[in-house]
């Protein structure tokens, strides 16, 4: 497990294998000890979309009691290290 699956859960998005929302469930679940709650899967896709649009600071609301430094919004970039995305990041 880790980025190497991370890179293959990406692959499976772009040849049509899998949808971005069940690669990111099994990347959050499977990929992560402890595994990471489900209900970040819509969070880390504006994460995503954030970080390729190139707003690092942009801030995220976080879903649930989920807080970063005790506050319910992250900066993008926080989101992507903490969650290891950097592999559904499109490297254009």
């Amino acid at each position: 497990m880790g980025h190497q699956t991370a890179i293959s859960l990406k692959e499976s998005i772009t040849d049509g294998l899998a949808s971005i929302d069940q690669a990111l469930l099994i990347h959050l679940l499977s990929n992560h000890y402890p595994p990471l709650p489900s209900i970040l899967v819509d969070t880390c896709k504006q994460v995503i979309t954030a970080i390729q649009d190139g707003e690092f600071d942009k801030l995220i609301d976080l879903p649930g009691r989920i807080t970063w430094r005790g506050q319910s919004q992250a900066p993008a970039r926080e989101c992507c290290d903490a969650w290891h995305l950097d592999a559904f990041i499109d490297q254009d």
